[in-house]
């Protein structure tokens, strides 16, 4: 790799440095976190997955940090949010019976099943697993909407990283 250089592209500092607090060791390495954006379908109404169908981009195992749902125009009803396999079917171990009625205002998975931000009626854990891309089990979140369509728009914003 040679020589680093503060002119090189950031990808190539970040992976070349050890991790802090490691003490230079050779087999800890910076992870990078991914962010991504997903439009919602409410018209899609209570179809299996027939709001949010996002399947694990990544050839491996990755780790769900934060599920947030965002809208920007509002609508009637809930949606459930939650694991599943190949963009198919429906749970709700994200979210249960969030609403679509708070106007630009996010909606942060935390702690559980429970539609509003708060301690969770299962206490489920903040972070999610979710298998390899592709065709697999549990690689997935899938939502829906309790109502056969809503007009509300919004954006799922679903950050993870990648286990090595």
């Amino acid at each position: 790799m040679g020589t680093i250089a503060r002119t090189n592209p950031t990808p190539v500092n970040v992976h070349a440095m050890s991790g802090a607090g490691t003490l230079g060791s050779a087999l800890a390495s910076q992870q990078p976190v991914v962010t991504v954006r997903v439009p919602l379908s409410t018209a899609g109404g209570t179809g299996d997955a027939g709001m949010l169908k996002w399947i694990n981009p990544e050839t491996g195992t990755i780790l769900v940090t934060d599920v947030i749902m965002y809208f920007s125009t509002t609508g009637t009803g809930t949606y459930d949010v939650g694991i599943q396999s190949d963009g198919t079917g429906s749970a709700d171990d994200i979210f249960d019976g969030g609403t679509m009625n708070n106007l630009n205002l996010a909606v942060r998975a935390y702690r559980g099943r429970t539609g509003t931000q708060g301690a969770g009626t299962l206490g489920m854990a903040d972070v999610y697993r979710l298998g390899p891309g592709g065709t697999g089990t549990n690689n997935s979140i899938v939502g829906k909407t309790a109502e056969t369509a809503s007009t509300a728009i919004g954006q799922a914003y679903i950050t993870y990283l990648v286990l090595r």
